[in-house]
């Protein structure tokens, strides 16, 4: 048998497979995946499966939007993130998904009215 240094990790099983591959159904199993950060599977995981557990705490739209209506004091990272989102318990995904669409909804608003 032949035998090689080089090998790649392979990931940690899925949740569940359907017949149709794999499919991965948390943010821990997509971040186990080359180049998936925490960012993108919890977004993914949201928006492709409609679970927000995740905060996307490291988004600069949220920590904005959240800046404007607790304070510019109150956000200096992701721990504050999150701790300001916790407030909302298990909608904090939502929530912060809803914080991220208004920054961009505000920030986009007068050019519509330019159209």
């Amino acid at each position: 048998p032949s035998f090689s240094l080089h090998t790649t990790p392979s990931p940690p099983p899925p949740s569940r497979s359907r017949g149709l591959g794999v499919v991965y159904t948390t943010p821990a199993e997509l971040t186990s995946l080359p180049g998936i950060g925490r960012w993108t599977a919890e977004y993914a995981v949201g928006r492709g499966l409609g679970r927000y557990e995740g905060t996307l705490a490291n988004d600069n739209a949220l920590s904005e939007s959240l800046r404007e209506i607790f304070g510019q004091d109150a956000v200096n990272g992701p721990t504050d993130v999150r701790r300001l989102l916790g407030r909302f318990e298990q909608f904090s995904g939502y929530a912060a998904f809803y914080f991220i669409l208004a920054r961009v909804f505000a920030k986009t608003q007068p050019r519509l009215h330019h159209m």
